[in-house]
């Protein structure tokens, strides 16, 4: 027992004690929060283009007009709804959010959910106009090339960039109208979708009244939306409707699954890479005479898990620490944080995640340092890892691409297979799965984490005894520990 201690204070210390450690702990959430806020920053940042239309028929270039400010309105609402959100909490942003629904102003939603009409301004600030009409600097589509390409300077626009889009809009003879999108900005497509929305709209108009009915008639009634509640049988009477609280679990438990894929997938590379400088510096072959191999495997497997479990710990205390001091800062967004932190400290959430983790981490680490001990380089690593990162990788993608349907028979089944078994287990827990499923999936689960260990303890020690290699992983199964 000593000697195992040894070697996990060993595998720790030589992660932990360093200065990268640290450093690479605290750039992965602040890369992620940089990534939010860069993307803030850039749609802020985004040039304002300009553009022009040269339409047989004034309409289209008012409806296009009409489009764009539509636009900004949706954006203006959204950001309204989530600084309600954040002020008032999630009642105030369903107050928000039914009060824009049936046609009312910015301004008289804010008030309907007791707001500070100052909130509006906010929002309108945040929402940036991206694009700008000027006049046609040509009625020509040969002689506005030089104004796209920026040869020519855009009268009104000097200094300013080229012309992002000209948009020629006519008649063809079918009555259907023919737009051509100029712009030498293949990727943004905005513009050019809200044109030919425009049109869309004109042409639409043009057919309804020479049917005999109503433009306007028919837009009110597109327009109308219904009033719509979400309420659960589970909850008591008088309390059915469903809230930001109610809904909180599922999204922490994709969110758990997602973080525990990280976790492992981190330090599981930290056994592979270690297993093989130890290989290739002969320190395996001196701990093999002085330790016994299942104190040498335990050790290194519970060094790196106390590296995961400093991890988990150091970011779920700044986490915590966060919510705490925004909750503490602002009674409006006390509600909305304190949710969210009771979401995360459950018991039923953080007893199935240490499960998940030590089966998960357990399974994929013996696969790994088998692996390495194998190996006398990386290069030799990565053709056994290749169908083994396939493997790690599919779970991530079937709850990446599954979020809103986890209960369909496809996660269902695959949360059968051992090796996805803790990510997708994890992110379907607060759905409520069967029971069978739970107990099931954790049988498999420990059946195959016994057999790992069996496996991979036999792979290791001839591995690293130079008795096996890549290509003869039958004959290191058939050596005795």
């Amino acid at each position: 027992m000593r000697r195992l201690l040894i070697i996990a204070r060993r595998e720790y210390l030589s992660y932990v004690a360093t200065v990268g450690f640290w450093i690479s702990l605290g750039m992965v959430p602040l890369f992620m929060s940089a990534g939010f806020i860069m993307q803030a920053v850039m749609q802020r940042a985004a040039p304002e283009r300009a553009y022009s239309v040269i339409a047989d028929d004034p309409r289209v270039t008012d409806a296009l007009e009409a489009v764009l400010a539509e636009r900004r309105s949706e954006e203006t609402e959204a950001a309204l709804t989530a600084l309600a959100a954040a002020r008032g909490g999630p009642d105030a942003a369903e107050a928000v959010s039914e009060a824009l629904s049936d046609g009312a102003t910015p301004q008289e939603a804010a008030r309907a959910a007791g707001l500070d009409a100052a909130i509006v301004e906010e929002a309108q600030a945040a929402v940036r106009r991206n694009y700008r009409r000027v006049p046609a600097p040509s009625q020509s589509e040969a002689d506005i090339r030089p104004y796209l390409t920026g040869e020519r300077p855009v009268p009104g626009w000097e200094g300013r960039g080229p012309l992002h889009a000209a948009i020629f809009v006519r008649r063809g003879d079918s009555g259907r109208y023919e737009v051509d999108y100029w712009s030498a900005n293949l990727t943004n497509t905005g513009l050019r979708s809200a044109a030919v929305q425009a049109a869309a709209r004109v042409m639409r108009e043009d057919a309804l009244i020479a049917a005999g009915i109503d433009p306007d008639r028919v837009e009110q009634a597109t327009r109308a939306r219904p009033v719509v509640r979400d309420l659960s049988p589970e909850k008591e009477e008088g309390a059915e409707e469903v809230t930001l609280a109610d809904r909180l679990p599922f999204i922490v438990g994709i969110g758990a699954g997602f973080v525990l894929w990280t976790v492992i997938f981190s330090v599981v590379n930290m056994l592979l890479t270690s297993t093989i400088e130890e290989k290739s510096n002969k320190i395996l072959e001196v701990l093999l005479s002085s330790a016994r191999l299942p104190e040498i495997l335990a050790g290194k497997l519970a060094g790196v898990a106390g590296v995961s479990l400093t991890l988990l710990a150091v970011w779920g205390a700044a986490g915590v620490a966060v919510l705490t001091l925004i909750a503490a800062s602002s009674p409006d967004a006390a509600g909305p944080a304190l949710d969210i932190l009771g979401a995360l400290v459950r018991p039923e959430l953080i007893v199935p995640f240490l499960f998940y983790f030590v089966c998960g981490y357990l399974i994929y680490g013996a696969i790994f340092l088998a692996v390495g001990s194998l190996c006398e380089t990386m290069q030799e690593a990565q053709t056994l890892m290749s169908p083994m990162i396939l493997i790690l990788m599919a779970p991530i993608i079937l709850m990446g691409s599954s979020i809103g349907n986890l209960d369909s028979p496809l996660i269902s089944g695959a949360a059968w297979f051992p090796l996805f078994t803790p990510f997708l287990m994890m992110a379907r827990l607060p759905q409520d799965p069967p029971m069978y499923q739970v107990i099931g999936t954790s049988v498999l689960m420990l059946a195959t984490l016994a057999f790992m260990i069996w496996a991979g303890s036999r792979v290791f020690r001839a591995g690293a005894l130079g008795q096996a290699r890549p290509g003869s992983l039958m004959k290191a199964l058939r050596q005795k520990v």
